[in-house]
């Protein structure tokens, strides 16, 4: 049976501003080569990739959770997604995809254990606002 639940990286260790917060698991392994990124295993190296990011303003948005319970302590979710996204490089992307995620309950607290990006459709442009940094 679907269950939808609130997974909670603490938002001070990020650079980018959120709405929410999330939990991952020390050894997430985040998956984000279908975006044009790479395979990044454990949390620190997760965080350090976000704080890599060139971004200007971003605005991301999950919608429609189907989470499935395949355990009483693991489950497995897909979200679709939407992000826009203003680059320092003057880019502009508007992004359609989905997040495909794993969960784990440890200690009485749900966590991402994986998750892989991908998209359906990527349009880019060029921002017509400035300055881009």
């Amino acid at each position: 049976m679907p269950v939808a639940f609130t997974v909670s990286v603490p938002v001070p260790l990020l650079k980018v501003p959120l709405l929410c917060t999330l939990t991952v698991a020390d050894d997430v392994v985040a998956d984000l080569s279908a975006a044009g990124g790479d395979v990044r295993r454990g949390v620190d190296a997760f965080v350090e990739f976000v704080r890599g990011l060139t971004l200007v303003q971003s605005v991301h948005q999950g919608h429609m959770p189907e989470i499935e319970l395949t355990s009483p302590t693991t489950a497995t979710g897909i979200w679709s997604l939407e992000d826009f996204n203003r680059w320092q490089n003057g880019k502009d992307t508007h992004g359609y995809g989905h997040y495909h995620e794993t969960y784990e309950k440890v200690d009485g607290q749900w966590r991402i254990k994986t998750m892989r990006l991908t998209y359906l459709r990527m349009d880019v442009t060029t921002s017509t606002i400035a300055p881009w940094s």
